[in-house]
């Protein structure tokens, strides 16, 4: 039976009315206290994830798809109250040569990208791309050598550590991993390595690991993940996607949504569903590192009620995506100064 989550809307908008005339109230009382007008990051970073926040695309591109986020980005979704950025950042441009040293300009431009988010009181998941000569991050026959993985993020951690990068919420170790048919099943052994890797330069921060085979919230592999091993410092969080689509990619080609209400909700329970009570069964901390939708009206009801089934049952997720070369329909950018319909619905579950 699926979870209708329609009946909680009415109760979380009921709920919101009466903290909204309290906080009113609050304001009244207290202007005469003397308050900071310093801004900074939430002082817990291990609670970075349990939130809502926007994935900002451009800078895992390649040729004319390459554009690095700015600090405009940063100001715009500052003053929606988004706390939390997911920052895709390529491969390519960080290791020209797979096991050579890092490209010092783009790490530069990243850590002075995540101190800017910092200042805006933000924090980032720094979230690693593909690389252009490859189908995505195909390991495998005729793919990337898993060892390589471990080298970037033995190197790139390491380097964000020596010049102590403020404002990073956790790495997410590689965006939608797939595997060659008879190499699946060899995911985990790699993802530990490179956790392992990870945490020998960083025990702070926190480490995103997804699933082989695209990442998929609703084909979630329970085995699968119970291979994955946590740091001694408990830094793992466990990602999925979940587009709804028919397809479950998030090129929503051909447009087609869901035909009512009813329908919207179960799409995005059913979906969302598999890969949360995962998380609950076993206690496991989780995200949901990308979901959106197109602009259309019963599109955006499947994004209310998402993020409402992921508040309700306390797992949080990057909106997919902002950015300023991103111009797909999902796009959550503003566009001539005026919120995207996307941002309407997910700002009213912002701080």
């Amino acid at each position: 039976m699926t979870t209708d989550v329609r009946g909680l809307y009415i109760v979380r908008e009921k709920v919101f009315s009466l903290l909204l005339v309290f906080c009113v109230v609050m304001v009244l009382v207290s202007c005469n206290s003397p308050v900071s007008g310093v801004r900074t990051a939430n002082q817990n970073p291990r609670a970075c994830y349990r939130q809502f926040g926007v994935t900002l695309s451009g800078a895992e591109g390649v040729g004319t798809d390459y554009s690095r986020p700015t600090s405009d980005e940063l100001q715009y979704y500052s003053s929606k109250g988004v706390k939390l950025i997911r920052l895709e950042v390529g491969w390519d441009k960080l290791q020209p040569a797979l096991g050579q040293p890092l490209h010092g300009d783009e790490l530069q431009w990243v850590e002075k990208f995540v101190t800017q988010a910092n200042q805006y009181g933000m924090q980032v998941d720094i979230d690693l791309h593909q690389r252009s000569q490859y189908n995505d991050l195909n390991f495998g026959t005729g793919g990337i050598d898993p060892k390589s993985l471990v080298d970037f993020w033995r190197r790139f951690a390491g380097e964000l550590v020596k010049d102590h990068v403020p404002g990073i919420c956790g790495f997410g170790i590689a965006n939608e991993p797939n595997h060659d048919t008879e190499f699946l099943g060899e995911w985990s052994s790699q993802a530990n390595a490179v956790i392992s890797s990870i945490s020998e330069v960083d025990h702070d921060h926190l480490i995103f690991v997804p699933e082989d085979n695209w990442d998929s919230s609703k084909h979630w592999s329970p085995e699968q993940a119970s291979q994955i091993r946590d740091t001694p410092w408990h830094q793992v969080i466990f990602e999925a996607h979940s587009y709804w689509d028919k397809g479950g990619s998030g090129d929503y080609n051909p447009d087609i949504p869901p035909p009512d209400d009813q329908a919207a909700n179960d799409l995005v329970v059913n979906s969302l569903r598999p890969f949360i009570n995962w998380c609950k069964k076993t206690s496991s901390r989780c995200f949901v590192g990308e979901f959106g939708v197109p602009s259309d009206g019963n599109w955006l009801n499947a994004l209310n009620y998402a993020l409402l089934y992921m508040e309700h049952k306390n797992v949080f997720g990057a909106y997919w995506a902002g950015g300023p070369g991103y111009n797909d329909s999902l796009s959550i950018e503003p566009v001539n100064g005026r919120d995207s319909a996307q941002m309407h619905v997910l700002e009213k579950y912002l701080p």
